[in-house]
């Protein structure tokens, strides 16, 4: 398996991942319905690792679209407000930086 920070092609440049994921996090918020929140769990101070910026964003942004359909199926049937829950976190002693994405739906 490949970590995300040691992956080498035209066009990745180092990045503040968490800073990547803060945009992306607040743009699609934006974009979708009121009664869904995006909570984003993005600390400062995480070390820049290798991306390519563009793909980052369209993967987060794939996989909110994502837990956005499910929370509206889980809204077609009485659930609560939907709820999608992005952080990013460090393992200093391990060297990776692990994005996640999850939702109420």
């Amino acid at each position: 398996m490949q970590h995300i920070g040691q992956l080498l092609s035209t066009g990745q440049t180092r990045a503040a991942l968490a800073a990547l994921a803060a945009g992306i996090s607040a743009l699609f918020q934006g974009s979708i319905s009121g009664s869904t929140r995006v909570e984003c769990a993005c600390p400062a101070g995480l070390p820049p690792c290798v991306v390519e910026p563009r793909l980052i964003k369209l993967a987060l942004f794939n996989l909110m679209t994502n837990a956005t359909d499910a929370i509206k199926e889980g809204q077609a049937t009485g659930g609560a407000p939907g709820v999608i829950r992005l952080s990013v976190s460090h393992d200093d002693s391990a060297g990776e930086i692990c994005v996640s994405v999850s939702d109420n739906g």
